[in-house]
């Protein structure tokens, strides 16, 4: 194996096994998790921007395989962080074709909401059941996981009471704005991906498009 070889397989390990303790942090630990889960994007928007699309593609494969073993199957989850690995694609070919910065984060959020809400109802067809009642399900236990954060965090027990109690006025409102919460998580995303490649593509050699200053 020539070293060109050897450094190509190394930077794909590195990707994938950074996407897997992001996906394991994301997933046990709950509310703070989602803030690891962020920037899993990251990983594969680098990889593809310094060895190439296919390169990406293969980093977001394995890393998707090794998602579905972890979790036991498919479902809401495995459809969440293959997004999220989406998100990674899209950023990484808009960045080489040089797209302006509103193409960018517009064009990946209507093709990651799109293709979220297609695989959403294949796989609610799959298991015979409503996109309401398995989104009204996904609620429920997420919060019942919240919950169980709450308590083993030491939340005193009047407080977690109350909450237990408006456990269904929560819930109620929460699949009330899924759609917008949605969205406003998916930009959020986009952008805090978007941010972060700057210094890490700054750093390590790598061409950052030329998007201005971003904090304008």
């Amino acid at each position: 194996m020539s070293d060109l070889a050897k450094m190509e397989v190394k930077d794909i390990a590195a990707s994938i096994a950074l996407i897997c303790a992001l996906f394991g942090l994301a997933i046990y630990l709950p509310i703070l998790g989602f803030f690891f889960a962020l920037f899993i994007p990251l990983p594969v928007l680098y990889t593809q921007c310094k060895r190439g699309y296919y390169y990406g593609a293969i980093v977001s494969a394995i890393s998707v395989i090794v998602i579905l073993i972890v979790i036991g199957g498919a479902g809401p989850d495995l459809l969440f962080f293959t997004e999220l690995l989406l998100i990674g694609i899209l950023l990484g070919l808009q960045f080489e074709k040089h797209f302006p910065l509103e193409a960018i984060v517009i064009f990946t959020c209507l093709i990651v909401l799109i293709s979220g809400a297609v695989g959403m109802f294949l796989y609610s067809l799959s298991i015979g059941q409503g996109i309401i009642g398995l989104a009204s399900a996904y609620v429920a236990r997420s919060l019942e996981l919240t919950m169980a954060f709450y308590k083993s965090a030491g939340l005193p027990e009047e407080s977690v009471q109350a909450l237990s109690n408006s456990l269904h006025e929560i819930q109620y409102v929460i699949l009330r704005i899924i759609p917008a919460l949605i969205t406003a998580m998916t930009l959020f995303i986009i952008w805090a991906n978007i941010l972060t490649a700057r210094p890490l593509f700054l750093a390590t050699g790598l061409v950052y498009p030329g998007f201005g200053a971003l904090n304008q």
